[in-house]
């Protein structure tokens, strides 16, 4: 091998492990320096507290008759970046749920990570729209769980009973009177989603 040939071949060899020095040193610099950064991003994309509602407590009479309860309903939510198909999307959901098809496109168009479409959804409703969204893959369309306070005695004695406002508080009666001790504690628990909105079960997190 003459001189030139020697030359080129160890310019080659100084140039690859350049090369591969500059690729290692990224790599460290990716997975120890910018670990603690990334991992913070990565979980603010995938990891997302969820509220778990605490059922308010039921007003009964001396009897032990019910004059306040509690129905299990659904608060449809959006994850505006998940949803693939908004079309689709909405064509399932404004039906069903009593919303404008054009305010909820643009609802889904914001990009937001939570959009809250429709508040009491009857369970009923909620498994059935789940199943809708479910064979045509819409993703990003969540159901959360929630109550409806109901009474069952309509409008007798609701004057002491009382009611409650849009926020869950109590107003006048006893649902004002009693209202710390009959309000429900919040609870939430952390959980991990993947990319098509589902939840991973086995990688839940705190909860209380």
């Amino acid at each position: 091998m003459n001189r030139t040939a020697k030359v080129r071949a160890l310019a080659a060899c100084c140039a690859l492990a350049l090369c591969f020095t500059g690729f290692s040193a990224r790599l460290i610099h990716l997975q120890v320096a910018m670990h603690d950064e990334y991992a913070a991003l990565a979980a603010e994309k995938h990891v997302q507290k969820q509220i778990i509602y605490g059922n308010r407590g039921l007003i009964t009479d001396i009897n032990g008759q019910t004059l306040a309860d509690n129905d299990p309903v659904r608060i449809v939510v959006a994850d505006a970046r998940l949803v693939s198909n908004p079309d689709a999307a909405a064509d399932l959901l404004c039906g069903p749920l009593g919303l404008d098809e054009a305010d909820l496109l643009a609802k889904l168009a914001t990009g937001r990570r939570y959009i809250v479409l429709k508040k009491d959804v009857p369970e009923a409703t909620a498994l059935e729209l789940q199943n809708r969204l479910a064979v045509r893959s819409v993703r990003g369309i969540l159901f959360e769980q929630d109550a409806d306070r109901v009474y069952p005695n309509g409008t007798l004695g609701c004057h002491i009973v009382g009611y409650m406002n849009a926020d869950h508080r109590g107003v006048a009666g006893i649902e004002a009177q009693e209202d710390e001790y009959l309000r429900g504690h919040e609870g939430f628990r952390y959980i991990e989603r993947d990319r098509t909105g589902k939840e991973l079960v086995a990688y839940r997190g705190e909860e209380r």
